[in-house]
């Protein structure tokens, strides 16, 4: 079978539809060659961006892949959430373990000057992050998460709010990390452990 050994990507934009208007494409079923037989041994793909079926984008950094060691590590990702602007850097995926340096929430700033009411502006900083127990292939190819633990060395959240404004609407308010930045993978974490802390309100 003819097989790349390395392959380098400069400047993406991968473009997502929704499941209904990939149903729509497929038509006839054909014979599908699994993504694993597809990817090269080792890759490099430069800065580049992901329009997601919603209209929103994802920017993400340099990707060095390589598939024999089993690792791969995004330089990068930047996206968008209705309050915050969300920053990752280092997203490394091994043998068995997902590790990210940063997860950075920051303050969208127009949608608050926008808006113009009483919430809270969220700046949170996660550092040294580790989800072991998972899968190389099956993280990759299939976006399965297997239970675990999450472990934080650093976390640190500051919450501010202009209490001048006036309320915002009534609404039921999110009490988890994905719900808040409305992450595309479900994570099944079993626990999460924080080694050290700061909170301030």
């Amino acid at each position: 079978k003819p097989h790349a050994t390395f392959l380098e990507v400069y400047r993406p934009i991968v473009l997502l539809t929704s499941s209904d208007q990939q149903k729509t494409n497929q038509g006839d079923k054909k014979t599908k060659v699994p993504v694993s037989e597809l990817v090269p041994d080792r890759f490099v793909v430069h800065p580049g961006k992901v329009e997601l079926a919603d209209g929103k984008t994802v920017i993400f950094g340099t990707i060095r892949g390589n598939f024999p060691e089993k690792n791969i590590v995004i330089q990068s990702i930047t996206f968008q959430a209705p309050k915050n602007n969300v920053n990752v850097s280092n997203f490394v995926v091994n043998s068995n373990e997902v590790q990210v340096d940063t997860i950075a929430l920051i303050p969208n700033e127009p949608w608050f000057t926008q808006n113009n009411l009483e919430v809270g502006k969220l700046h949170m900083k996660i550092s040294h992050v580790k989800l072991p127990n998972q899968i190389f292939d099956s993280l990759l190819f299939q976006r399965k998460f297997y239970p675990a633990t999450l472990d934080i060395s650093n976390f640190d959240l500051f919450v501010t709010k202009d209490k001048r404004l006036p309320d915002p609407p009534e609404v039921e308010k999110p009490w988890s990390l994905s719900s808040m930045i409305q992450h595309p993978l479900p994570l099944p974490i079993q626990t999460i452990q924080i080694r050290d802390g700061d909170i301030r309100v």
